[in-house]
């Protein structure tokens, strides 16, 4: 009986500090990630999915990607994308053909950025993921990247001084399912992209101007929608806001226990 007395007091303690908290860790998995959907987090921007569509394997994507931020962002489709079901952990993905497929919105960076992508690729030179990047000129704002060859991860920069490619170990050739983070804090100028949750590139964020005011899934440069994106896009999450390492780690164990990566 003394013993039980013990174990109620003890909860009756500690049950305030969950709530604080908020969260008690196990390994990449917390408890308050049960349930946790993007826009449980404020400043959600854009939100997509490939779930969002309908049709059968392989069947050509005709309509818009919805925008599930709730601010009606919705990405117009280019090319013949196609939507391949059950193909990470049961969950279905948009497939890009590297040379026509992409979707673009209006979106304007700010000066905060969380970024989060679940794609694969197959590149065969240079391809985007994700892109709020205006041009080869300017190279005005950031993207996600591949390479067949080149151990890049992204590209950033002022629109002024040229900020090249963004260098990540091991990151040439093929890419399987991954999460791709990015996040930008550009008043303190740090940009950093994570691969599964751990940190992979860090560089200076230059100032970012993004000139285009778009978004693109599937591009280079969203001025001229160039290298496209070879391979498979599940979901992209974006918020325009710099996330802590808890309210980071939210979205990616959402995603990282959706997709069993």
């Amino acid at each position: 009986m003394e013993i039980l007395k013990r174990i109620i007091i003890l909860f009756i303690f500690a049950s305030p500090l969950f709530g604080q908290f908020g969260q008690i860790p196990f390994g990449h998995v917390t408890a308050a990630a049960a349930g946790f959907l993007p826009t449980d987090l404020g400043n959600l921007q854009l939100w997509f999915r490939a779930s969002s569509f309908s049709g059968s394997d392989g069947s050509v994507i005709s309509t818009n990607w919805l925008d599930e931020s709730g601010n009606s962002n919705d990405a117009t489709v280019n090319g013949t994308p196609t939507l391949e079901l059950a193909e990470i952990n049961g969950e279905p993905t948009v497939r890009f053909d590297g040379s026509t497929d992409y979707f673009d919105t209006a979106f304007d960076t700010t000066q905060f950025i969380s970024c989060y992508v679940v794609y694969n690729a197959q590149p065969t030179g240079h391809h985007s993921v994700v892109s709020a990047l205006h041009s080869a000129a300017t190279v005005s704002g950031w993207n996600v990247r591949t390479h067949n060859t080149q151990d890049v991860i992204g590209r950033i920069g002022d629109g002024v001084t040229q900020t090249a490619d963004v260098s990540a170990s091991g990151r040439a050739g093929d890419r399987p399912f991954e999460i791709v983070s990015f996040l930008l804090d550009n008043s303190i100028t740090d940009a950093t992209w994570y691969i599964d949750g751990v940190s992979e590139a860090n560089t200076g964020a230059q100032n970012i101007k993004h000139e285009n005011k778009l978004f693109a899934i599937g591009s280079f440069f969203t001025n001229s929608m160039s290298f496209l994106h070879l391979g498979d896009i599940a979901e992209v999450i974006v918020y325009n806001v710099y996330h802590n390492s808890a309210n980071q780690d939210l979205v990616e164990t959402y995603l990282t226990t959706k997709y069993n990566l």
